[in-house]
């Protein structure tokens, strides 16, 4: 929808310095992309994999430093 395009865009913004108009564009070109390409829905997949596995593990790692 509008709204994450536009926050994309706004996120762009804040990483490197564009308008948010540019990083909307950037960021719609990039969901066609996904979805036009059949090869980026396994690829996908896998990075979301290894994300959450990444997020599990810092996740402990919080747990065991703080001691809570």
């Amino acid at each position: 929808n509008i709204g994450n395009i536009g926050g994309a865009g706004l996120g762009l913004q804040v990483l490197f310095g564009i308008t948010p108009q540019t990083g909307a564009i950037i960021s719609a070109v990039i969901a066609v992309l996904i979805f036009v390409i059949k090869e980026a829905g396994k690829a996908m997949d896998r990075f979301t994999l290894i994300a959450g596995f990444v997020m599990i593990l810092l996740v402990v790692y919080v747990a065991v430093t703080t001691g809570p």
